[in-house]
């Protein structure tokens, strides 16, 4: 399923933004003309195979209180945006999946909430070699990380919670960046269950483990 943006706006389910029209549930996403933007609207909720992204000037944002379960690998060569308000807002990935790609998936949260959220289905691995910046929750205590790509809290004065499900048969690695930019900023490591107060902290990296 081809989106290219053809009736002029970048309504995610408006038929004409789509060679065959409003994507069905567990259809292949390709969005790859060479800046092609799509937007879920508030309060939707769409379930989808792979979702791949072409180019840099492709993008998906995707509004408060909507969601976007994924049940195939992600390739993005883009931006994906959650523009979250207070509602839970993001990706839900249904299995564990690869996520690849030289773009970006930009987490921003509103009223002081971890409302912009990545996430998934209890025990799924997420195999990431992309960059996840911004501020909100990724994990949310389900996902194991394959991290060798970059996560970044660099939006100020807004956190970004690194959750990861911590089960004894879990699979939690770290051969990448976790790196907080932002002038006013907390990255927080956190278990299910408990809460990192928030640390003001400098710019740093966080070294590579496993």
């Amino acid at each position: 399923m081809d989106g290219g943006g053809g009736s002029g706006n970048t309504d995610w389910s408006d038929a004409s933004n789509w060679n065959s029209g409003v994507p069905a549930s567990g259809d292949n996403i390709a969005i790859s003309t060479t800046t092609a933007t799509t937007t879920i609207g508030n309060g939707e909720n769409f379930t989808i195979g792979t979702l791949t992204l072409g180019g840099a000037g492709d993008s998906v944002t995707i509004e408060n209180n909507s969601t976007v379960f994924v049940g195939g690998n992600i390739s993005n060569g883009g931006t994906i945006t959650f523009n979250a308000a207070g509602n839970n807002t993001g990706l839900n990935l249904s299995n564990s999946l690869t996520l690849s790609g030289s773009g970006t998936i930009n987490l921003t949260s509103g009223n002081g909430q971890y409302s912009g959220v990545l996430n998934g289905t209890s025990g799924s691995v997420l195999t990431t070699s992309s960059n996840i910046t911004g501020g909100g929750t990724v994990g949310a205590g389900t996902l194991n990380f394959v991290n060798s790509g970059t996560m970044n809290a660099n939006i100020s004065g807004v956190n970004l919670n690194i959750n990861p499900d911590t089960c004894a048969t879990c699979t939690n690695t770290n051969t990448g960046t976790l790196e907080a930019t932002a002038a006013e900023h907390s990255l927080l490591l956190t278990e299910p269950g408990h809460r990192a107060e928030p640390e003001r902290l400098p710019p740093r990296r966080v070294p590579a483990c496993s």
